[in-house]
């Protein structure tokens, strides 16, 4: 049985004798997938494509000034549209039936005395018949498709099975976009390969596409995933003779149930590397690899080699695993992942820091990131992964959120540490609150003045990040020593009057 179509409701007799064509460049061979009624202007954003509405008109009977503009929007989206005339409009508008000419969607003008409901049970009769019939024929073919597959022992046999049905090529790849099998496709060159990996890695990974896969003119891609873990990708290409969506409903549900059993075999070999990474990770962290060639052998195969720079990236666990592995897999070009008790760990190459922080900023900028500088040498992952914690002990103490470079906050994390001591509050009573109670008072901005000397080259530098004159700032300076009792030019004062600067930065990040 053939998918229901707009010429095949034609050949209904109850549905002929109520519903008449009235448009001439109508493409009768559409699929009709669903049946909805509309008496909303903008029922445009809640199709999704196949659909045959049923409308009386009288969302635009009143309002002929939205009606073109909506039913475009609406025309681009469905198969059909059947108009009830002599209710609200006695006959369908002409703008109407060219705009549908222009997409090639049937508009049929539907008598009066018809029952949406009635005209709905006669199109979703059909479309019930062609699913149960799918449904068995399908039933029959994952029958023997199971039978066949369950004997073979490796994904990329299963894959030639489900290619003897669908007779399309395949390619599989694991998480790490390695080509792990090709059926029916010719030789695959490295760079065609790697178009399609890029491919890949654009579509936008969420729960909803996991189910339905991405479709494309030049390929449909099939997640295989186990707990919201992608551990592979099975990609579907077009015949030279298929057309736009090449795949039929009947071929997707099938290449659907591939992914699904494929996700059982590729996670045996993912949670035997995850193992291997966990073991390689302990042993990192803690220093016992220091021999750079025995390092590289061990992560080479993870794509990390002698001449890369690297970062490790602490996250905190409220930024949900899931979200952070899409992200890893998108946008950084070779990582390390991994689950501590706290945090979960990234390592990855320095090159991909610059789009990989953006990201970081935008979608992770309520959670707690930690950013060790880069280092070149992997014996050093013990030192790096250390100072990582030991920032984190402090951020965590102080409750600070937000993107944290170790290396840039380690005045601001001596100052933590040490916020208790008697310099500390030496500090705090004679130079940081004197100048906290004057800008207050005053409405000045001495304390940001100093943040702003301390973290520029010059005065000049520092006038311009405050928007003020040159001027301004030799006052404000003389303002904060008159104060404080500190002079800027000696050195000594100078470390003081920066520590409290410090001290005040950090109070306004808890």
């Amino acid at each position: 049985m053939k998918p229901v179509t707009i010429r095949q409701l034609q050949t209904i007799k109850w549905f002929n004798e109520r519903a008449t064509l009235v448009n001439k460049n109508a493409d009768l061979d559409k699929l009709v997938q669903h049946v909805t009624i509309q008496e909303a202007p903008d029922l445009w954003e809640w199709c999704k494509g196949g659909e045959f509405v049923l409308t009386t008109w009288y969302a635009f009977s009143h309002n002929p000034e939205i009606q073109d503009r909506n039913f475009e929007k609406l025309a681009q989206k469905i198969s059909a549209i059947g108009i009830k005339t002599k209710r609200f409009i006695n006959k369908i508008p002409q703008s109407v039936i060219d705009i549908a000419d222009k997409y090639h969607i049937a508009v049929f003008e539907i008598k009066r005395d018809v029952y949406f409901r009635e005209m709905n049970a006669v199109i979703n009769n059909e479309i019930q018949n062609y699913t149960t019939n799918v449904l068995v024929e399908l039933n029959n073919i994952f029958q023997d498709f199971m039978q066949k597959s369950v004997n073979e022992n490796h994904a990329a046999a299963i894959l030639g099975v489900l290619a003897n049905y669908i007779k399309n090529p395949l390619l599989l790849f694991n998480k790490r976009f390695e080509l792990l099998a090709n059926r029916n496709g010719s030789n695959l060159s490295r760079k065609v390969a790697d178009d399609y990996v890029q491919k890949i890695k654009e579509r936008h990974y969420n729960k909803e596409m996991y189910y339905k896969g991405c479709e494309s003119p030049d390929m449909h891609l099939f997640f295989c995933y186990v707990r919201d873990t992608i551990v592979g990708y099975l990609v579907v290409l077009p015949l030279p003779e298929d057309k736009d969506s090449f795949l039929s409903h009947k071929k997707s549900l099938l290449c659907q149930q591939t992914a699904a059993f494929l996700s059982i075999k590729l996670w045996e070999s993912y949670d035997d590397e995850t193992k291997l990474i966990l073991k390689l990770w302990n042993e990192l962290k803690v220093g016992n690899l220091t021999h750079q060639k025995i390092l590289l052998d061990k992560v080479k195969e993870y794509g990390f080699e002698k001449r890369d720079k690297y970062n490790i990236i602490l996250f905190s666990k409220s930024i949900p695993m899931r979200k952070l592995k899409i992200y890893c897999e998108k946008y950084a070009r070779q990582h390390l992942i991994l689950e501590e008790d706290y945090w979960n760990v990234v390592v990855i190459q320095n090159k991909s820091m610059d789009m990989f922080r953006k990201y970081m900023e935008d979608v992770f900028k309520n959670g707690r990131i930690i950013i060790t500088p880069y280092f070149e040498n992997l014996s050093e992952i013990a030192v790096q992964y250390d100072l990582a914690l030991q920032t984190a002990v402090i951020v965590n103490e102080n409750n600070i959120n937000g993107v944290i470079d170790a290396i840039e906050w380690i005045p601001k994390l001596l100052c933590l540490r040490y916020k208790d001591s008697p310099e500390a509050v030496w500090i705090n009573k004679n130079i940081l609150q004197p100048l906290k109670e004057y800008d207050s008072k005053y409405h000045y901005n001495l304390l940001g003045t100093l943040d702003a000397i301390f973290n520029t080259q010059t005065l000049e530098e520092a006038a311009k990040k405050l928007f003020i004159h040159i001027n301004t700032i030799y006052y404000r300076i003389k303002k904060i020593e008159e104060i404080t009792g500190k002079n800027l030019n000696v050195y000594t004062d100078r470390y003081l009057l920066m520590q409290a600067a410090f001290m005040n930065t950090v109070d306004k990040h808890k």
